[in-house]
């Protein structure tokens, strides 16, 4: 593939001081850094526990740092002279902002760069050649090594604008500092309440280690937890607002899933229930809180009897279960795992004999708009005649008619249906394996 006939395209995140350096879950050795969930207690020497004895460390997570650059490589044979030609656009979030700083509503202001060229006379022997471009808002760096006879060419545009330190927490901080509290301690708390026999309530547990866990966190961050503290409480009498208000209230995905765990009383209400203020990692949040609290056995039928589900459940329970025991009795691999129909079908930019039967099959079912008729003609005449208010082609031999489906609004469709267990056995086996 030629560099001449394919460019790269991205989106380019300013530059954060902040997120520099490597991450300990990535490097094979050396010191970690202090991470969200470090407790400075848990360090060797700090009290409590003999410098002798390994200490258990929580499993370190990446950060997650937005790319500013993007580039390629190309294999070139001998010297070249070089041109490159970069365009792009500023986009910049209007609008109201949340309690994380991020924007309550995704709406961008686009400006457009004008068209920025630069030239290398000769690349050979360049390792790391930057110019500047767009009055030095983003630059083309170029090295060339030795490959050969040739050279490998590697060209990268750079966002090398950085980001204000000093501008208000973003909502990726609350919502690094949320992830870790939700999937390190909320859910570790549940599962303790159930373990001690379900003393009290679900919610008077997460309103504790909110209280609790507040007290260790940065100033910036401990208003939007306490303000979502006070909310919970609220709903736990007569609330003051709608469920939409409070899901405006916060824009992280811990808080809309405590306020969703609060405003319903079991998982299953989770499928009847509709709002367009939360998004896929609200509902995800929100489906692991239920989960733990309602655990496995009291989840209602309905829920359970997805093909394969309860074995492959089943058998992870069991196995966890002799591992906390110590009872050493291996039950082997456990079941693969049990895929979504959405997964099932691929992205429908190719349809498998299999997936498009069975996509027709749960269109015809549902009745969803999504199905449509191709008709294939071959060369020839055809007679359009008109009779009692109908149209009539008259076509000669037998046409292929076949009738197949709008992958996108078929996917549209698959999104948002709650599928009994009869519909999904149907569609599964028409499904190849």
């Amino acid at each position: 593939m030629s560099p001449l006939d394919r460019y790269p395209t991205g989106v380019l995140h300013p530059i954060d001081p902040g997120l520099s350096g490597i991450d300990p879950a990535s490097a094979e050795e050396g010191e970690a850094e202090p991470g969200l969930l470090d407790d400075p207690a848990d360090e060797p020497g700090a009290g409590g526990e003999s410098d002798d004895e390994p200490l258990a460390r929580p499993p370190r997570r990446r950060r997650y740092v937005p790319p500013s650059s993007v580039g390629f490589s190309c294999y070139i044979r001998g010297d070249v002279r070089l041109e490159i030609t970069a365009s792009a656009a500023i986009y910049q979030g209007v609008g109201e902002r949340g309690e994380g700083g991020r924007f309550r509503s995704p709406e961008y202001t686009r400006t457009l760069l004008p068209e920025q060229s630069v030239a290398w006379s000769s690349v050979a022997g360049h390792d790391g050649s930057i110019k500047a471009i767009w009055e030095g808002r983003a630059g083309i760096d170029v090295r060339a090594r030795p490959h050969g006879d040739g050279l490998i060419l590697t060209v990268t545009l750079c966002n090398r604008s950085e980001l204000d330190p000093d501008a208000p927490p973003r909502a990726r901080t609350l919502d690094r500092v949320g992830k870790a509290l939700f999937e390190a301690q909320a859910v570790e708390r549940l599962v303790r309440w159930r373990e001690d026999g379900c003393a009290g309530s679900a919610e008077s547990v997460l309103l504790d280690h909110l209280a609790e866990a507040s007290a260790s966190l940065d100033p910036r961050v401990q208003a939007g937890i306490r303000k979502l503290h006070d909310t919970l409480e609220s709903l736990t009498g007569l609330g003051d607002a709608t469920a939409s208000e409070l899901f405006e209230r916060h824009d992280t995905p811990l808080g809309r899933a405590m306020t969703l765990f609060f405003l319903r009383r079991a998982g299953a209400d989770l499928f009847e229930y509709r709002s367009d203020r939360l998004g896929e990692p609200d509902w995800l949040a929100a489906a692991i809180l239920f989960g733990v609290r309602d655990g496995w056995l009291d989840l209602p039928l309905r829920l359970r009897d997805l093909p394969g589900l309860a074995h492959a459940v089943s058998h992870r329970m069991a196995r966890m279960s002799h591992r906390m025991a110590g009872s050493g009795l291996d039950l082997g691999e456990p079941p693969a795992r049990v895929l979504p129909l959405r997964e099932r079908f691929g992205d429908g930019s190719a349809w498998r004999p299999d997936a498009r039967a069975a996509a027709l099959e749960l269109a015809r079912l549902r009745e969803w708009d999504c199905v449509f008729t191709r008709i294939s003609l071959g060369a020839g005449e055809y007679t359009l005649t008109v009779k009692g208010g109908s149209l009539h082609i008259e076509l000669p031999g037998e046409p292929r008619i076949s009738p197949d489906i709008d992958s996108e609004r078929f996917f549209d469709y698959l999104a948002s249906a709650r599928l009994d267990s009869g519909t999904e056995a149907k569609v599964r086996a028409k499904l190849r394996g």
